[in-house]
């Protein structure tokens, strides 16, 4: 569940424990996916792609049949403005928030971070001789982990200010990525 999509689903007071729910339930299948994916690339590197791509056919056709209406009415609104002009304009309005902008390039710069781990992960499992499942099994551990997290967001987020909550977060993040540098290794 993305946050800009719940409000026929869940109402803004639960919102925060819907989001919770939300990624407990991603990180559930991010426990068996990682193993699973490692096993499937045990049998050949491209059996993976091929499996993610059939449910990701499955899950486009469940979407297709769901008759529920996930999103608030509206007015149609078209535009004849070009897309690089929406993109100026909307870069433009971001630019004029300094708050947003601010967590805008600090959650850019924390994504070009969580993809540049699962590398270091993979690489540094490979340096001492990691199968691709077991591989699948760090990250099945990682899912873990994000699910305690998730399960425990609801109270966390009403003991606590969000906004201190994705400070700690983000400093627990930069303490703890250092720590690959200390990973044993065959090189």
């Amino acid at each position: 569940m993305r946050a800009d999509r719940p409000p026929n689903v869940v109402g803004p007071r639960q919102l925060s424990a819907a989001l919770g729910y939300s990624h407990s339930a991603a990180s559930a299948v991010g426990i068996f996916g990682a193993s699973l994916a490692g096993a499937l690339h045990a049998v050949g590197r491209a059996v993976p792609f091929a499996v993610n791509a059939v449910s990701f056919a499955v899950s486009a056709a469940s979407l297709r049949l769901m008759r529920a209406r996930f999103q608030v009415d509206r007015q149609d609104v078209r535009t004849t403005s070009r897309l690089t002009t929406e993109i100026r304009e909307g870069l433009g309005w971001l630019w004029r928030q300094p708050v947003i902008r601010f967590l805008t390039l600090v959650s850019a710069a924390d994504k070009v971070r969580y993809g540049a781990g699962y590398l270091l992960i993979i690489t540094l499992a490979r340096q001492v001789g990691a199968s691709p499942l077991r591989i699948g099994v760090i990250f099945s551990g990682a899912a873990v982990g994000a699910m305690a997290g998730a399960l425990v967001s609801d109270r966390a987020t009403r003991r606590f200010p969000l906004g201190r909550i994705a400070v700690v977060m983000l400093w627990l993040e930069a303490l703890m990525f250092p720590q690959y540098a200390l990973a044993p290794n065959r090189g």
